[in-house]
């Protein structure tokens, strides 16, 4: 019995031909040769621009603050220009600080809100890129393992069948040598 040959396309439209042998030769080739998944590198510097962000001050705030405490300095300054006693001085100081904190207190509730807002879109690179390595970890590595796990299966099960129809043809033969003799 000749082996069978074998006619078609490949994936990519490159025409293969031949025995099983060449097949498999010309498909592992192709296994070889697949493209592979790469993280691209803008998912990289999300990630470090979402760290910086994350871990940083704001820098708004930080100049909110210093323009907060350079006119309470100010402030201070003309009042003591201005007051003649040392009770009035010390009066508008105690009001010039207390709004300053009070003002500085709120920059820091800002601060926060925005730290937590930054916190949860580092949270949400830091998922972007788990779901990157994991389908570079799945493109790259797992599928061609299925795959040549698939190929052994596919190989044990043509042995298998063709062990049977071995069989049934010795099986037939023995019948017919059976019948020719009676």
């Amino acid at each position: 019995m000749a082996a069978k040959d074998y006619v078609g396309m490949l994936a990519g439209g490159k025409p293969f031909g031949g025995g099983p042998k060449n097949l498999k030769k010309q498909i592992d080739e192709l296994i070889k040769n697949r493209p592979e998944y790469s993280i691209q590198d803008e998912a990289y510097q999300n990630q470090a621009l979402a760290k910086n962000q994350a871990f940083g001050r704001d820098r708004g705030i930080q100049q909110a603050e210093s323009n907060i405490q350079t006119q309470a300095a100010d402030a201070v300054g003309q009042a003591q220009q201005v007051s003649g006693s040392s009770n009035a001085i010390l009066d508008t100081i105690a009001g010039i600080t207390g709004n300053a904190n009070n003002s500085l207190r709120s920059l820091g509730v800002d601060e926060a809100n925005i730290q937590s807002g930054r916190m949860r879109d580092l949270y949400g690179a830091n998922n972007a890129m788990i779901d990157e390595k994991d389908k570079e970890w799945n493109f790259n590595v797992n599928e061609p393992y299925q795959n040549q796990i698939q190929e052994l299966r596919n190989r044990r099960k043509a042995k298998q069948e063709n062990f049977f129809k071995i069989l049934d043809t010795i099986g037939g033969l023995g019948v017919s040598a059976a019948t020719m003799k009676a």
